[in-house]
């Protein structure tokens, strides 16, 4: 029976099923991502757009956007909890500052729009007061700069 298939017939049904395969995984996983990127092309105009007025657009949809404001509320709950469950659990071992900083800035770098946001001070203070309670660690500003890069 295995005889009666040639390569090609089996490249292509590997190939056909890998793509239904990876079609799948991103529609579970990443649908709101992509949903996000349909809108942003649906939005870009033919002019190139700065980086200021990039900037000044996020802090527009933060801040402005009523629909967003319930966004907002949800993506910053999202983001304390998060800190929040970092935060204990690194508590309960001894780990470096440096690793408490790379797992604070791969927790960040999931929500870059409140980087931009003036909720942002609340965040860091948020963060400087739940390390200091749960892991002993007293973060500078500086530090926490270099988090948000």
């Amino acid at each position: 029976m295995l005889s009666q298939i040639s390569w090609a017939e089996y490249l292509k049904m590997i190939t056909c099923a890998l793509t239904v395969y990876y079609a799948f995984i991103v529609m579970m996983y990443y649908k709101h991502d992509l949903v996000h990127l349909m809108k942003r092309k649906q939005k870009t105009s033919t002019r190139p757009i700065s980086s200021a007025e990039k900037a000044t657009d996020a802090r527009a949809q933060l801040s402005i956007n009523p629909e967003g404001e319930n966004q907002n509320s949800k993506l910053l709950q999202a983001l304390t909890d998060e800190i929040r469950a970092l935060a204990s659990a690194m508590g309960s071992g001894t780990p470096a500052k440096s690793d408490l900083l790379l797992s604070l800035h791969q927790v960040l770098s999931k929500y870059p729009t409140v980087k931009l946001s003036s909720h942002k001070a609340f965040i860091e203070n948020f963060i400087i007061a739940e390390y200091a309670t749960n892991c002993s660690v007293h973060l500078s500003e500086a530090e926490l700069k270099g988090v948000w890069i």
